[in-house]
Formats: C-alpha cells, sequence, structure tokens
C-alpha cells in the first residue's frame, strides 16, 4: 500500500493482520510470532509514517507455513534466505497491504534491539488491538 507517499493507519494494520493471521490459523499452523517495526509502534500509539507490516519468528519453518497459508494472495517477495540481513524472508500483500514475515538470525547478547537478541522474545506487549494469539 505504500506508494511512496501513502501510508497506513492503525484500522488498515488490523484488518490485514486478521485476514492473514486468520487465514494462518486456518491453515492449521500454530506461528509463534512477534509484530515489529513500524506497524507495531503506531499500534501503540506512536504517530509515524507505516508503509507495511513485520511479523517476525524464530524459525524458517514458520516462514514457509506463512507463505503456504498466505498461497491465495499476491506473493511479492516469495521465502528466500536474505544474507545482508541475515533473514530467511517472504512477503504478501493482504488486502492491499504489505504483509512480511522473517526470522531473526542475527546473535547478539543484547536483549534491548527490536529485531535481534532475545529481548523480542522476552518482551513483548500484548495491546487491546493485537491480533489475539
Amino acid at each position: 500500500m505504500d506508494d511512496g507517499g501513502t501510508f497506513l493507519r492503525a484500522a488498515d494494520i488490523t484488518a490485514a493482520l486478521d485476514t492473514a493471521l486468520t487465514a494462518v490459523r486456518a491453515a492449521g499452523a500454530d506461528i509463534a510470532y512477534r509484530l515489529g517495526g513500524t506497524s507495531a509502534a503506531l499500534l501503540q500509539g506512536v504517530q509515524l509514517p507505516v508503509g507495511d507490516i513485520d511479523l517476525l519468528v524464530a524459525r524458517r519453518e514458520e516462514v514457509d507455513e506463512f507463505g503456504a497459508a498466505l498461497a491465495s494472495f499476491p506473493c511479492l517477495h516469495a521465502a528466500s534466505w536474505i544474507p545482508a540481513s541475515a533473514q530467511y524472508f517472504a512477503r504478501y500483500e493482504v488486502r492491499g497491504v504489505k504483509v512480511g514475515m522473517s526470522t531473526v538470525e542475527r546473535q547478539t547478547d543484547s536483549d534491548a534491539m527490536e529485531c535481534v537478541g532475545r529481548g523480542l522474545w522476552q518482551r513483548l506487549v500484548w495491546d487491546r488491538l493485537a491480533p489475539s494469539r
């Protein structure tokens, strides 16, 4: 949905997440994910431009399950390894919104980084807008 000047609203994010995660559950996948990036910040009340949704998982198999569940949606980036960012990544278009899922494979001792290290899995904020899991 981000065409360089159009940004997502909270309603766009929650609608796309609801659709994507409903498809994942309907496919029988049980994926432990974290919502990260600017879309997570917007849902927490931070006003900033958001162009896509970033879902983070621990295992590559979960990215593949995500892709299989969303096979009826346009695939913008088939699941593959991206060496430069050390992540296994896939992206689909759901309700006009880019929804990506990737692994977090860069190691660090820090627990204070958004997309690497153990903090992602230990410091979780459940919000009333977050899809139920």
